[in-house]
């Protein structure tokens, strides 16, 4: 259970990563005008391009850099951006951002990984939500708070099986589903007390009640159904069992 929870935990700051460099191109054009040149059968060639209104203001820019990032920005009429398309060697994007100019909605496509990244941001640009899903099908979901702290992660597709992770804002609370190949199972965490629940691919279930991360007792009945009861201390040594 640990190790899923890692994964999803890795999964989601590289998407965040992902994400944050992208909304760092956000920027309004400035106001330099645009060289173009016009090559054969009438094509026209610039580095910028911009589209005015009625009164000469921008409405829209396209242009490029020297690394060859293309970008495309839309603005409103108070000429502030509210739509950016953009597309380089690493990745593809396209943004919406409110009224100050905060980034609110992002959808992304990473090029060398053929990821796809979609999330949603407070009107702090903070993510609160995030959808992904990578190019071997693996999709994962989050539910996020304001400091970034994960509320909800869910993951399912590929080897892993698919994962519910539930937390409380301060962490001091937490469950977790599992419905994979080898198992399915239920861990309860509160404080120092912790509940598991298992069903096995063999055919056992497992049923375990922990203190501190000690484990205090465990039920199971094995592939066969036969029952065992048991009882330990906080060496983890049996001091009482019944059955087997």
């Amino acid at each position: 259970m640990t190790r899923l929870q890692f994964v999803a935990g890795l999964m989601v700051a590289g998407f965040m990563a992902l994400a944050g460099g992208m909304l760092a191109t956000f920027l309004v054009k400035n106001s330099r005008p645009v060289h173009a040149q016009e090559g054969k059968g009438g094509l026209v060639e610039a580095t910028e391009f911009r589209l005015l209104d009625a009164k000469g203001n921008p409405r829209a820019s396209m242009s490029t850099d020297e690394k060859g990032a293309v970008t495309l920005t839309f603005f409103d009429k108070n000429l502030k951006p509210r739509m950016q398309i953009g597309a380089d060697g690493n990745q593809a994007a396209m943004t919406f951002l409110d009224a100050s100019g905060t980034p609110r909605y992002l959808v992304c496509q990473q090029n060398k990984d053929n990821n796809v990244l979609i999330t949603f941001q407070d009107a702090k640009g903070q993510p609160r939500y995030l959808q992904s899903l990578t190019s071997e099908g693996v999709a994962l979901l989050s539910m996020r708070g304001a400091k970034e702290q994960d509320y909800v992660t869910l993951m399912a597709g590929g080897d892993a099986g698919s994962t519910l992770i539930l937390q409380e804002p301060d962490h001091k609370a937490q469950a977790v589903l599992l419905a994979g190949k080898a198992q399915s199972s239920l861990t309860l965490d509160r404080g120092k007390a912790s509940f598991l629940g298992a069903s096995l691919e063999g055919g056992q279930s497992v049923l375990g009640l922990s203190h501190d991360g000690k484990l205090r007792l465990r039920a199971m009945t094995g592939a066969d159904g036969s029952p065992e009861y048991m009882t330990l201390n906080d060496k983890r040594e049996a001091v009482w069992r019944s059955g087997k």
